[in-house]
C-alpha cells in the first residue's frame, strides 16, 4: 500500500473514524514503526508510550489489535477491549493530563465492533516542541521500535535534542511577555489628558501576566475569533466592599494586534490600564496605581511622602484573575499556566493598608514604612488554567501576604488573614 493510504487514517477526523476504517487499515498490514504501535490490551504504561511519541515525531497507538510477533503486523480480526466507551475515553484523558508533564492533548477515537460487544481505540499524538516526562517528572522517554515496550529512556544525546525544543518554547513565552509589555508602553497609544504619558511612566504599576507554561503553537485560530471571544465576556467587577472598579470600565473598546486583542483605557484616571489577550492563550494586565500624598489622608501623620492603597492593588488583581478565568472557560483551555503578579516603580513609596470597608475609629494610621525595593513579586506559580476560578482566593491571599511583607508590615499569617477577610463580601 502507498504512504498516502497510511496517512489517510491520520487525516480522518476523529469523530468520523469507523470500525471498517480500522479493518481496512489492518488489512493493509502496516508493521509497527517509529510512529505506529499495536496493543492487544489496554497498556499499564500508556503514559510512557504517549509521552515517547510526543517527544519523538508523533505517533498512533491502536488498542485492541494484536500483532504477529515476528513480522510485527496486525492480526485480523481485532481482538478488541471491553467498554464502555465513555469510561475508556475518560481513562485515556486522565492519563494524558495527570500522568504526563506537561500534559498531552491526545486525539482519541473509539469504535465499536458491530458484531461483538468490544471496542478498538485509536490514540493519535502530535509531535511536540516540549519535553514530556512521566513517573512524577522523573523519567523522559523517546520512541523506540527495537523493544517490546515501544519506548526507552532518553540518552544524553536525546536529552540535548529535546532540550533544544524546550528552549524554543521558552523563547516563545519570553517573546510574548516582552511584546505585551512593549505595547502597554507604546507611544502609539494616545493619552486623552496632557501629561498622561509622563504620569503613566512614573506611576507605580500592578502587572499581572498569565501565560501557558509551555506555549508551542497558537491555540486560537485568528485574532478575529479571539476578538469575538473577548467581546462576549461580560464586564468583571471587584467583589470587595466599596471598590468601584471593573473591566472594561465603561464600554468595550477592544482592538486587534497581530497576535492579540487589547484594551487601552488611558483617559479614565484613576482607572488607567492596559489589558491584552493573545492567540497563544496568554493574558497581560498593566494597572496604573494612584500615588497620593499622605497629608491628604485623614491620618495623624503630617508628611509630604506619597503612598498607594493596598485594597486597589488587590481589587485589580482579583479582576485580572476573574477575567482570565472567563477567558479560559470560553476557549476550553485547561493546560498549565504561569501566573505572575508584581508591583513596579514603588521605591520610597508607602502603603496605606486600611480596609476600604473599615472606619478608622482608633486613629491607627495603617501606613507602612517606605519601600526599599523598586519591585515586589506578589505571586508566581504554575496552576492549571481550568482551575483558575477556584484558585482566585488562594492567589489573592498569597499576594496580600507578599504585599504587606514587602512594605515592612510585620504581621503574622493570622493577622493577615483577619485583615484580608475584612475586604471580602
Amino acid at each position: 500500500m502507498s504512504e498516502s493510504e497510511l496517512t489517510n487514517l491520520w487525516l480522518i477526523p476523529t469523530d468520523d473514524i469507523k470500525y471498517d476504517d480500522v479493518i481496512d487499515f489492518c488489512n493493509q498490514q502496516h508493521h509497527e514503526d517509529i510512529d505506529l504501535d499495536y496493543k492487544s490490551d489496554f497498556p499499564k504504561d500508556l503514559e510512557n508510550l504517549l509521552a515517547a511519541f510526543a517527544n519523538t515525531q508523533g505517533g498512533m497507538v491502536i488498542i485492541g489489535v494484536e500483532e504477529e510477533e515476528k513480522s510485527r503486523k496486525p492480526i485480523i480480526p481485532p481482538k478488541g477491549i471491553n467498554g464502555p466507551d465513555d469510561v475508556i475515553r475518560q481513562k485515556i484523558q486522565n492519563i494524558a493530563f495527570d500522568n504526563i508533564y506537561p500534559p498531552l492533548e491526545a486525539d482519541i477515537s473509539i469504535t465499536k465492533n458491530p458484531d461483538q460487544d468490544n471496542y478498538v481505540v485509536i490514540i493519535r499524538v502530535d509531535p511536540s516542541n516540549l519535553v514530556h516526562s512521566t513517573d512524577r517528572r522523573k523519567r523522559i522517554y523517546i520512541r523506540s521500535q527495537d523493544n517490546n515496550r515501544g519506548y526507552e529512556l532518553a540518552s544524553l544525546a536525546d536529552l540535548r535534542w529535546l532540550w533544544n525544543k524546550r528552549e524554543s518554547s521558552k523563547r516563545i513565552k519570553e517573546q510574548l511577555i516582552e511584546d505585551a509589555q512593549r505595547r502597554s508602553n507604546s507611544d502609539a497609544i494616545r493619552f486623552s489628558k496632557d501629561g498622561g504619558k509622563e504620569i503613566w511612566s512614573f506611576s507605580p504599576h500592578l502587572i499581572v501576566s498569565i501565560i501557558p507554561a509551555f506555549p508551542k503553537t497558537p491555540t486560537i485560530s485568528s485574532t478575529k475569533e479571539l476578538f469575538e471571544i473577548i467581546n462576549a465576556i461580560p464586564q468583571v467587577k471587584s467583589s470587595w466592599h466599596s471598590v468601584v472598579r471593573s473591566v472594561p470600565w465603561q464600554n468595550h473598546h477592544w482592538r486587534t494586534n497581530k497576535l492579540s486583542v487589547c484594551l487601552s483605557e488611558r483617559g479614565t484616571f484613576p482607572f488607567t490600564q492596559y489589558i491584552e489577550f493573545g492567540i497563544y492563550s496568554h493574558c497581560y494586565f498593566d494597572f496604573q496605581l494612584h500615588r497620593q500624598h499622605v497629608s491628604s489622608l485623614p491620618l495623624p501623620r503630617q508628611t509630604n511622602e506619597e503612598c498607594t492603597h493596598a485594597y486597589v492593588v488587590l481589587a485589580n488583581l482579583e479582576i485580572a484573575l476573574k477575567l482570565s478565568s472567563l477567558f479560559y472557560k470560553s476557549t476550553s483551555f485547561r493546560w498549565p499556566v504561569i501566573i505572575s503578579a508584581k508591583l513596579t516603580a514603588i521605591e520610597n513609596l508607602l502603603l496605606h493598608y486600611l480596609s476600604p470597608s473599615k472606619t478608622n475609629t482608633m486613629g491607627y494610621e495603617y501606613l507602612s514604612k517606605p519601600s526599599t525595593e523598586n519591585e515586589i513579586i506578589l505571586f508566581e506559580d504554575e496552576l492549571n488554567a481550568s482551575s483558575l476560578k477556584d484558585q482566585i482566593e488562594y492567589i489573592v491571599n498569597e499576594s496580600a501576604k507578599s504585599l504587606l511583607w514587602g512594605f515592612g508590615v510585620s504581621w503574622g499569617t493570622d493577622e493577615i488573614g483577619k485583615w484580608l477577610g475584612s475586604f471580602v463580601k
